[in-house]
């Protein structure tokens, strides 16, 4: 799951898993998914946000217990909400975002504007752009926190500051790869103070 960024992703770790092929890295893998079928990986989003929409209105709360939150992240975002904006770049769907937000108990601290989708763009980078664009902003004055290394690889050029979040899947290979990458490397105990 680090290697990959949308629904698609899943078929192309599914088609691997089948074929048993082994895809240690992100160019492995990013070159095994660009050889497979566009269509069928297309084909593959669509019903995968079909089945996913269908289950998650026919069974709200199970759908919910899937992406449960972090509840020291959740108290962190509410105590430091005034010292910045937060803003949203997901590759979910803005409807399942705001859901998300809502169910957590933090949906009042990002203002709707703020919150880019997968509609907005493929990559992380056009997502950020947009947003400093929203609030006229440097990408200097951007700290750009996510889970995925490719995604803070693809935004560093833009001049933000880059941390991985370290919980979750997130494993060691991801902790050396953000280290060596000059990211930041946030745990849930030391978040606070190294981005604050």
């Amino acid at each position: 799951m680090p290697l990959g960024n949308r629904a698609e992703d899943y078929a192309t770790a599914l088609a691997a898993i089948d074929a048993n092929v082994e895809l240690g890295d992100q160019v492995s893998y990013d070159a095994y998914r660009d050889a497979q079928d566009p269509a069928w990986l297309r084909a593959f989003h669509r019903r995968f946000y079909q089945v996913r929409t269908a289950f998650a209105e026919s069974d709200r709360q199970a759908w919910l217990a899937l992406l449960g939150p972090y509840p020291q992240f959740l108290e962190l975002l509410r105590r430091r909400s005034g010292d910045c904006e937060y803003a949203i770049a997901s590759a979910k769907d803005r409807a399942s975002v705001g859901l998300l937000l809502a169910h957590y108990g933090v949906a009042d601290l990002f203002p709707p504007d703020l919150i880019v989708d997968k509609e907005t763009g493929v990559t992380k980078d056009t997502h950020l752009t947009r947003l400093a664009g929203l609030r006229g902003l440097d990408f200097a004055e951007i700290t750009f926190v996510d889970d995925k290394v490719n995604h803070l690889d693809r935004v560093a050029p833009l001049g933000v500051r880059c941390a991985l979040a370290a919980w979750g899947y997130n494993g060691p290979r991801e902790h050396r790869l953000a280290r060596a990458h000059g990211h930041l490397l946030c745990t849930l105990e030391d978040f606070e103070t190294q981005i604050f």
